[in-house]
């Protein structure tokens, strides 16, 4: 369960990368936290944060993003 500092944390990194991306060649990326990742038929992840290039038409992630953030806590180092 993502504890309030995490929460923070994924916040400001979205908003970073947001702002970051307002402006040519970047316009077209998309900051997405959490979303389904399909990484086969039978594994699904939810990287704290995905930036994408083009456009998700599904209901979940089905090709490799251009970034995954994951923010590790002391319990997953």
């Amino acid at each position: 369960m993502p504890v309030p500092r995490y929460q923070q944390l994924s916040n400001n990194l979205s908003t970073e990368f947001t702002i970051g991306m307002q402006k040519e060649p970047f316009e077209f990326c998309k900051v997405y936290q959490p979303i389904n990742l399909l990484i086969n038929e039978n594994t699904v992840v939810h990287p704290d944060l995905l930036i994408v290039y083009k456009p998700i038409t599904k209901q979940y992630l089905d090709f490799p993003p251009t970034l995954v953030v994951e923010i590790l806590s002391p319990s997953t180092r």
